[in-house]
């Protein structure tokens, strides 16, 4: 970047300097510096003249020089840290505890039992009586007409049309690149390592047990034993029966009638035209249907009705207690010492390497080329056609309808309700009473005892080392130029 700012600097002062130089031709007294001075013995013109000399051009210079460079290495060193170690005594305590103790308990208490009995009641029935009403009704009945009338259609035709377009078509070009690659190599590196060495140490403790025994206890406990009894009730029967009965209802008749409608056709022109459509007529008949009724009878069934009565029995139950007992156990208790060991590493390093490969350039080139297409038009005609409609025209009609009115009846039932009656009986249930106890625990604490312990440990070391290097350097290089220099015939 200098050697170019350098050079244009040089540059540039020729060009201011050269105009200047021309410029002091003219101050002769002549009007023309190219012509020769009157009574002079040489015929030499008064003109510039080219003239060497040396100049200093910055230029770029590889030169080798000595570097100081940072690096490591490592060193072995040794240290004492404090290590805890876990020693285990054992401890006696007294603690309490609370044991549940049953104990057997009567109560009285109050229950409620439904009683039934029977009850007469009144209730209402809606009875239904039919009648016979006459009834004036309209119905429109259709009437078909017919008309003449004009319309216009769209009738298509084609045309065919050349049009000019550009395609771009591709080509491939084989382009040779530079690119880097990493190259991956392996050294072999010894390390340092501390490992965990275990080993097992035997202890001997004592634990108390709760061992589990039963005994046996006998209770008293209530039981409801269930018996049936038979009742003899009345009840209502709803009996089905039927009648046959004449009824009027409408039907839906359909029929076809002609209609005109304007379309659009796929040159979005409008179009009418002539179509069958389907449509309905309501007519009156008669049909007989079959009703479903129902008659109130009187029954009478046998019921058997289930009640309970409460006898008192005995059980053996059996009791789970437990005891304490105090046991020896041996167990293991594993531990670590530490130790230094060495291991060889492989370290995956990567060096730079420069490499060529050919790759396709995809490129495209216009062409123009020509199609034929076909294009649709449409163009009117008149036409004349007979459309038939149909007018509905209104007409008076007359029907019997039947209508069917609601009586009130009253009559009278017999209704099975109850009633609530409290009684008292004697219960026993079983209580746990809380009492506190006394006991000796066992338990083993864990004490931390400080060691000393030294480790060896590496340390990466800083070192300067020199180290020769090829440095680009900027220096001025001696140039021989040409350079005008004003001879005038006044000089």
């Amino acid at each position: 970047m200098r050697h170019f700012l350098m050079s244009g600097l040089f540059a540039a002062m020729i060009a201011v300097w050269c105009p200047m130089a021309f410029a002091d031709c003219n101050d002769c007294g002549t009007s023309d510096c190219n012509a020769s001075v009157a009574g002079s013995p040489s015929d030499v013109a008064c003109g510039p003249q080219m003239v060497t000399k040396t100049i200093r051009v910055p230029q770029m210079v590889t030169e080798t020089r000595v570097v100081n460079v940072a690096k490591t290495r490592q060193e072995e060193r040794t240290r004492t840290k404090t290590v805890y170690r876990n020693v285990s005594e054992q401890k006696t305590r007294t603690e309490s505890y609370t044991v549940k103790v049953p104990q057997q308990r009567t109560r009285t208490e109050s229950y409620t039992v439904k009683v039934p009995y029977t009850e007469t009641q009144s209730y209402t029935v809606r009875v239904p009586q039919c009648s016979t009403k006459t009834v004036n009704y309209k119905v429109m009945v259709p009437e078909c007409r017919s008309r003449e009338e004009c319309y216009t259609v769209m009738v298509p035709y084609t045309e065919q049309k050349t049009a000019k377009y550009m395609v771009k078509v591709p080509y491939t070009e084989t382009k040779v690149v530079d690119y880097t690659v990493q190259v991956p190599y392996t050294e072999t590196k010894v390390v340092d390592y501390t490992v965990s060495v275990p080993y097992t140490e035997q202890k001997t403790e004592t634990y108390s047990v709760n061992v589990p025994y039963t005994e046996t206890k006998i209770e008293t406990y209530s039981v409801s034993v269930p018996y049936t009894e038979t009742k003899t009730e009345t009840y209502s029967v709803s009996v089905p029966y039927t009648e046959t009965r004449t009824e009027e209802y409408t039907v839906s008749v359909p029929y076809t009638e002609t209609e005109t409608r304007t379309v659009t056709d796929a040159c979005g022109c409008p179009q009418t035209i002539c179509c069958q459509v389907q449509k309905t007529r309501c007519e009156t008949r008669t049909r007989c249907i079959n009703v479903c009724k129902t008659r109130c009878e009187e029954r009478t069934r046998e019921v058997k009705v289930c009640k309970t009565r409460c006898e008192e029995r005995t059980r053996e139950v059996k009791v789970c207690k437990t005891r304490c007992e105090e046991r020896t156990r041996t167990y293991n208790v594993c531990k670590t010492r530490c130790e230094t060991r060495q291991r060889e590493v492989q370290v995956c390093k990567t060096r730079c390497e420069t490499r060529q490969r050919e790759v396709k350039v995809c490129k495209t080139r216009c062409e123009e080329r020509t199609r034929c297409y076909t294009v649709k038009k449409c163009r009117p005609e008149t036409r004349t056609r007979t459309v038939k409609y149909t007018v509905m025209v209104p007409e008076c009609r007359t029907r019997e309808v039947k209508v069917v009115n609601m009586v009130c009846e009253t009559r009278q039932r017999e209704v099975c309700k109850t009633r609530c009656e409290t009684r008292h009986r004697e219960v026993s249930y079983t209580v746990c009473v809380p009492e506190c106890r006394t006991r000796e625990v066992s338990y083993t604490v864990c004490k931390k005892v400080p060691e000393q312990v030294t480790e060896t440990y590496s340390v990466c070391v800083p070192y300067c080392e020199q180290q020769t290097v090829e440095v680009q350097v900027c220096k001025n290089v001696c140039k021989e130029i040409q350079v005008p220099v004003c001879n005038c015939c006044c000089n």
